[in-house]
Parts: structure tokens; sequence; C-alpha cells
């Protein structure tokens, strides 16, 4: 139902970034996600630094291994955006999926050099350095996110 009302709106506004974006999560709840990339690459087309938009999008192109498009959907909205930390993780998160540890590593630890407070960039960080046997590091930033989620909570 919510697909057909954004496809009337998209009728009035063909180019409405907000339609685009919902019409793509609704084609996504519905598993049609060939009309969901489409509907992403429209409303991202209309408003490139949308981060929700990228965050959604990334994550479906990364679904069907189409990491290398992710990165560079990513790296637009950072090239807007380079002082925001969840685009790197965004990025870390991309390279996690091509099992290229170590630019995952550089994405992480640029999120946290931007936003020391979000635990899950130090969880995706140990992540990356587990996987290159880095248990030094690991430690290091275990510790560091342990506090953290103590803050936190």
């Amino acid at each position: 139902k919510s697909i057909s009302i954004y496809k009337r709106g998209l009728q009035v506004d063909p180019n409405h970034p907000i339609l685009q974006y919902n019409l793509a999560r609704s084609y996504v709840a519905t598993n049609a996600d060939l009309d969901a990339f489409k509907a992403f690459e429209a409303a991202l087309r209309a408003k490139p630094s949308w981060k929700d938009a990228v965050k959604e999008y990334s994550a479906l192109l990364n679904k069907y291994s189409r990491t290398k498009e992710s990165c560079e959907v990513i790296q637009k909205a950072i090239n807007l955006y380079p002082t925001d930390g969840h685009l790197y993780y965004l990025l870390g998160k991309s390279f996690l999926v091509q099992t290229d540890y170590e630019s995952a590593v550089k994405s992480f630890e640029k999120a946290i050099s931007l936003d020391k407070t979000n635990p899950s960039y130090y969880e995706k960080l140990i992540f990356a350095y587990e996987r290159e046997k880095k248990y030094f590091l690991v430690s290091t930033y275990y510790f560091q996110h342990y506090n953290l989620l103590i803050i936190i909570l």
C-alpha cells in the first residue's frame, strides 16, 4: 500500500528525494531489491549528501557483493562531509565485506578519531584487528570499548 502512495507522489514530483528514499525502503521491506536499487539511486541523485540513504543503499549493495560500488557511494558522501565519523564507519564495514582488513582498520581508526564516543566504531575496529591478528591492539581497544560502554550504561 505504501508503495502505491509513494509512486503517486512521484508522479507529481519524480525527483523528490524523500519519496524516492521511502519508496526504496518500502521495496527493501518487501524484498523487491531491484526496485529498491533504482529508488535509492534516484534519491541520492536528488540529494547526494543524504547520510541515511547512503547508509541503507550501501548496505543493500553489500548484500549483493557490490562492495566496490558501496565504497564509491560512501566516498562521495565523505567528500561532502569529511568530518563525519559515521561515514568512515560505513566505509570500514564495506571493506570488511571485501575482507580488506587493512583498509577497514584505517576507516574505523578515522571514525574513532572524529567521534570517540561511539562504541560501534571500537567494536568493528577490534573485529578488523582480530582478522589481522594484531592481538595487542585488540586488547588495547577492547579496554577503551569496555570503558566507553560503562560510561554509557
